[in-house]
C-alpha cells in the first residue's frame, strides 16, 4: 500500500459570486521514500491540494469530495485532535516564506523545541539537545550558540533550514513542502535541494514538493504530476516527462523554460492567462490556450489514459476517452 493515496479530491471554495473548484476530482500514489513534485501556474489547485492533505483549508473553502488515505487512514474522516496528533508526528508541512511563518518574539530554539514538547513528555533539556541535533542535520552552523537567537539574526535560507529543520522534530513519514525555495537566490535554492534529497535518502521520508518551477522538478523529484485549473493534465517518471512530454500544457511549460545552449530572441511563452476559476471553459479547461484545440476540445473533458509505463496524461490527441461537460 502508498504511504499516501488520494482519490478523487474535490475542494471549493464558496463565495458570493460563485464556487470555484479549486481542485476538481484529482487522485494520486506517493510511496515511501519518494520524492514527488506537482507543478502548475499559479491558480492550478497545487497549493490548495497540499492544504486539502493535511486539513488546513480555511473558510470559505472546504473538501467536498474523494478520499485521503495516509498510513492506511483516510484523513478526511478524522477528528480535529487526531489530525492535530498526526500533523507534525507522522506529517508536516514545510511553507514558502519562512520570515512570516516563524514568530519574530521568540528565539528559534524555542520554537523548534516547541514542537517536540507539544507532542512528547520530554525534559526541556532532552527537547534542547534534540533541537541543537536537528539544526546541526539540516547544516545550520554553530547550532550551540545560534540556538538562542531570533529569526532576524537568520538568512532566508537559513530560515527555510529552520523550517524544515522544526517539519523533521518529530522523524514524520510525509513532508509536504510548499514553494520551499521561491524566495531564495539560486545558491541557496540548490543547498536547500540537496538537503531534501539527504533527508529523504537518510530518513526514507516521502516528500511532496509544490513548486512552479520545471527546472526545480528536474533537479529534485522522482515523479511529476502538472495540474491546470484544479484538475492533473499529466503525470510521469520525471526523465519521461522532460524527454516526452504528451499533454500540450506540458510542453508549453517546458517551451518555456530559457536553454543555454540555443540563441533566443524571445522566449516561448503559453498564449493566453490561466482563466477566472470561477468561468472554467466547457471540455477541456486548457482548450482556449491549446495550439492544437480541435472541435472535441470544447464539448468533452478528457480523461486520464496510460499512454506509457508509468505516464498518463489527459489530452483527446491520444485516444477519444472523456467525459462529455455538464454544462456543453
Amino acid at each position: 500500500m502508498a504511504l499516501l493515496q488520494v482519490t478523487d479530491l474535490k475542494t471549493h471554495f464558496f463565495g458570493r459570486r460563485g464556487v470555484t473548484k479549486a481542485v476538481d476530482g484529482i487522485s494520486f500514489d506517493l510511496e515511501r521514500g519518494e520524492i514527488l513534485g506537482i507543478v502548475g501556474e499559479s491558480g492550478s489547485g497545487k497549493s490548495v491540494a497540499s492544504l486539502s492533505i493535511m486539513r488546513l483549508v480555511d473558510h470559505p473553502g472546504r473538501v467536498v469530495g474523494g478520499s485521503v488515505h495516509f498510513e492506511g487512514r483516510d484523513l478526511l474522516k478524522l477528528g480535529r485532535e487526531e489530525m492535530r496528533t498526526l500533523r507534525g508526528r507522522r506529517m508536516s508541512m514545510v511553507f514558502q516564506e519562512p520570515g512570516t511563518s516563524m514568530n519574530p518574539v521568540l528565539k528559534v530554539g524555542f520554537q523548534i523545541a516547541e514542537a517536540i514538547r507539544s507532542h512528547e513528555r520530554v525534559s526541556n533539556q532532552e527537547a534542547r539537545e534534540r533541537t541543537m541535533d536537528l539544526m546541526e542535520l539540516v547544516g545550520i552552523p554553530d547550532a550551540k550558540r545560534r540556538i538562542d537567537q531570533y529569526p532576524h539574526q537568520f538568512s532566508g535560507g537559513m530560515l527555510q533550514r529552520l523550517m524544515i529543520a522544526m517539519g523533521l522534530a518529530l522523524s514524520p513519514s510525509l513532508i509536504i513542502a510548499d514553494e520551499p525555495v521561491t524566495a531564495l537566490d539560486v545558491t541557496i535554492q540548490a543547498q536547500i535541494l540537496d538537503l531534501l534529497r539527504d533527508l529523504r535518502d537518510t530518513t526514507d521520508a516521502a516528500v511532496l514538493l509544490i513548486t512552479h518551477d520545471m527546472g526545480v522538478v528536474a533537479e529534485t523529484c522522482d515523479r511529476v504530476i502538472v495540474m491546470y485549473l484544479g484538475k492533473i493534465v499529466e503525470e510521469a517518471p520525471v526523465a519521461e516527462l522532460f524527454d516526452h512530454p504528451k499533454h500540450p500544457y506540458t510542453q508549453g511549460l517546458l517551451g518555456s523554460i530559457p536553454k543555454i545552449d540555443e540563441k533566443q530572441e524571445w522566449l516561448a511563452a503559453i498564449p493566453g492567462t490561466i482563466p477566472n476559476p470561477l468561468e472554467v471553459p466547457t471540455g477541456c479547461r486548457f482548450s482556449n490556450r491549446c495550439p492544437q484545440v480541435m472541435d472535441v476540445c470544447h464539448h468533452v473533458s478528457p480523461e486520464l489514459q496510460v499512454v506509457g509505463p508509468g505516464h498518463r496524461v489527459a489530452c483527446h490527441l491520444y485516444g477519444e476517452t472523456g467525459t462529455v461537460d455538464a454544462d456543453a
